[in-house]
């Protein structure tokens, strides 16, 4: 599998769902791009979501000395590390961190 394919994957098997129900019931916002701040719709979770796996895997596969790459926005956090010459990406959402 490519990166696109590998993010495509992680997108079609991530459950927006509580997330998306989780920021409603906490009021959770995000500026939106006219400048609103808002509850996120499921699509834009989504697209975020895409972004920053996307730029993860641009992290680490642009840079061969860099061992892991974590890029994090409105609580989602994508992962990219690189092993036996392939990379790997994790999505999550994270509520709280220590």
């Amino acid at each position: 599998m490519n990166t696109k394919e590998k993010i495509s994957h992680i997108i079609d098997n991530f459950d927006f769902g509580p997330v998306c129900e989780h920021m409603k019931k906490t009021d959770w916002k995000w500026y939106t791009q006219d400048g609103e701040l808002k509850t996120p719709t499921f699509e834009q979770l989504v697209t975020v979501a895409q972004s920053l796996l996307a730029q993860a895997a641009r992290n680490i596969e642009t840079d061969p000395a860099r061992p892991i790459a974590r890029v994090c926005s409105g609580g989602f956090a994508a992962i990219a590390w690189r092993e036996d010459g392939e990379t790997w990406l994790r999505l999550s959402f994270e509520i709280a961190h220590s």
